[in-house]
């Protein structure tokens, strides 16, 4: 590890919420000393540890790392801005990340570090609402059935009005690859 170290000038781990303490291990080994490694990832994304993935090691260095100020040679840089995503669904999902995440339900506070910050991209500001909660009853349909029927129903109903879409020429009516579940 410590010669083949030597050929590489910065390791690149991305999603790193999701490695593992077997993984660390190795980068670190194959690192000079952690010096060179370069780690991008989001808690709050961590869906692997089932795969046995150890989200705690990207938080302890979350925590352990100050911000960056071009001279220290381990910080971190907090990637906040989303162009993804419409004003109001970011807007939404930090409402409901603030209500429910903390250091004992979820691991994380959910504060400034953390919420996303809308960023004009693809979405330009447009005020109107991007974002709907349905709250599904039906004892007669297992509760996965319930929302596959609804969903099904919401999706077949857009295609049907024609809801519009912003696409890369422009606005056009909504299309089944539109939708994601």
């Amino acid at each position: 590890a410590r010669e083949m170290s030597q050929g590489l000038r910065e390791i690149l781990i991305d999603e790193y919420q999701d490695t593992n303490r077997a993984q660390e291990a190795l980068f670190t080994a194959l690192s000079r000393d952690g010096n060179n490694m370069f780690m991008v990832g989001d808690v709050k994304q961590s869906i692997y540890r089932f795969r046995l993935a150890s989200p705690e090691l990207f938080i302890e260095k979350c925590d352990a790392y100050p911000p960056y100020d071009g001279k220290a040679k381990r910080s971190k840089i907090i990637l906040g801005a989303n162009f993804r995503s419409r004003e109001g669904v970011i807007g939404a999902v930090n409402f409901i990340f603030s209500s429910v995440m903390s250091r004992s339900c979820g691991e994380i506070d959910y504060n400034d570090d953390e919420k996303l910050y809308y960023s004009p991209g693809r979405y330009p500001a447009d005020g109107g609402p991007a974002f709907e909660t349905h709250v599904l009853c039906d004892p007669a349909l297992s509760g996965y059935e319930a929302e596959a029927r609804y969903a099904a129903a919401l999706i077949r109903q857009a295609l049907a009005e024609g809801v519009t879409v912003q696409g890369e020429q422009g606005e056009r009516p909504v299309v089944p690859g539109d939708f994601c579940i």
